[in-house]
C-alpha cells in the first residue's frame, strides 16, 4: 500500500502476518500498533508520517524492518526482535512527552545492521541492553537528548561519525570491533565506564 491516508489507529497487536507488509508514503493521523506481531517476512513504513506512536514492543520480525525517511512521534520497541536489518535512515523522530524517549529499544535484538544514518531525533534514544548482530551505524545524526546504550552488545563496529549528540551514556557496552567518533560533537558528558571494545576507538 502506497500513499494511503489513515484517520484511526492501525492496530496489528499480536497479529501473525503471513505476508510482507509495505505501508510506504502513507499518512497516519493516530498510532500504528505492531506490539507482539509475529512475521517471517518484512515490514516497511518507509517515507510515512505517523502523528501518533509507532509501537513494536515484543514483536518478532524474521525479515527486515524498514523505517527509512519516516516522520514519527515516538518509536517504541522494547524486547523487539528483528532477525534481519532494522533501518531508520533519514527519519525524523520526535518525543511527544519530554519525560519519555523519542526512541525506546530496551533489550531489543537486531540480527542484522541497525542503521540510523542522517536521522534527526528530538528527544532521548534509550536502548540499554540492545543486542546488534552486525554494525550499528548512526553517522551524520542529530540527537537532541541522551543516547543511552548501557550494557549493550554490538557484534561489529559502532559508528557515530559526524553526529551531534547532547549526551552519551554507554557504561558496560561491548563492541566487537571499533568505536568510531570521528567528527562527532557531544554537548554534554560521555560515559564509557567499563566499556569493552575489541578494536580501535577513533576520535580524529
Amino acid at each position: 500500500i502506497r500513499g494511503a491516508f489513515f484517520t484511526e489507529t492501525l492496530d496489528f497487536e499480536n497479529a501473525d502476518l503471513k505476508k510482507q507488509l509495505v505501508l510506504e508514503h502513507c499518512y497516519f493521523e493516530k498510532s500504528v500498533n505492531f506490539n507482539g506481531v509475529k512475521t517471517k517476512y518484512g515490514i516497511s513504513l518507509a517515507e510515512s508520517t505517523v502523528k501518533g506512536s509507532v509501537l513494536f514492543s515484543g514483536a518478532t520480525i524474521e525479515g527486515y524492518l524498514n523505517l527509512n525517511s519516516g516522520n514519527f512521534q515516538n518509536l517504541t520497541g522494547e524486547n523487539l526482535k528483528v532477525n534481519g536489518p532494522m533501518t531508520i535512515k533519514g527519519a525524523t523522530i520526535t518525543s511527544k512527552d519530554p519525560e519519555k524517549p523519542a526512541i525506546e529499544l530496551t533489550a531489543a535484538k537486531i540480527g542484522g545492521q541497525l542503521n540510523l544514518d542522517h536521522t534527526k531525533v528530538f528527544g532521548a534514544i534509550h536502548m540499554p541492553g540492545v543486542n546488534v548482530g552486525s554494525q550499528l551505524s548512526a553517522e551524520n545524526c542529530t540527537i537532541r537528548g541522551r543516547l543511552n546504550m548501557s550494557g549493550a552488545m554490538v557484534e561489529h563496529q559502532l559508528t557515530l561519525k559526524q553526529s551531534e549528540i547532547d549526551e552519551i551514556q554507554m557504561p558496560g557496552i561491548k563492541i566487537k570491533s571499533r568505536l568510531v567518533l570521528n567528527g562527532a560533537t557531544v554537548v554534554g558528558s560521555i560515559n564509557l565506564n567499563g566499556m569493552q571494545a575489541e578494536g580501535n576507538i577513533d576520535l580524529d
